[in-house]
């Protein structure tokens, strides 16, 4: 068994940090992306805002909803299971599933015609969750 050196000599040791960093940059992606998202959002929000049509309290509801989901409630046991499960139905399942979904969605919209000004606030509010969520998890991460 070799011992360590002890010459001074550290030649063949390497303690600079790797200059690819990859595995940050794939740690950090799906962050990102949903950041993107959340900020591009924003500009809906704006327009809401600007027309006075936001309730504050749909707001909050949404907001402390989807912060939820994307943090303490995906971190669960079953938030696991759930992400487990729609890794493994891959792109064309999870293509299904979105497009059931809006289609469920169009289909609840155009039969029952809720208020809007409440699911407009409450998605908007979700927006600022999901923003709020993932600058903590990027901040915590550091």
């Amino acid at each position: 068994m070799a011992s360590p050196r002890t010459d001074g000599d550290d030649t063949d040791r390497d303690d600079t940090p790797d200059r690819d960093s990859a595995p940050d940059r794939e740690r950090w992606r799906p962050k990102l992306s949903l950041l993107l998202a959340g900020l591009l959002a924003v500009d809906v929000g704006i327009d809401l805002y600007d027309d006075g049509t936001v309730t504050w309290f749909w707001l909050a509801v949404g907001a402390v909803a989807w912060a939820a989901a994307a943090g303490p409630v995906a971190s669960s046991a079953v938030g696991r299971r759930v992400g487990a499960w729609f890794r493994s139905i891959g792109r064309f399942g999870l293509g299904v599933v979105i497009v059931g979904f809006a289609g469920a969605t169009w289909w609840l919209m155009s039969t029952f015609d809720p208020p809007m000004l409440p699911i407009d606030s409450l998605v908007f509010g979700g927006m600022v969750g999901l923003i709020l969520q993932v600058l903590r998890e990027m901040h915590e991460s550091n």
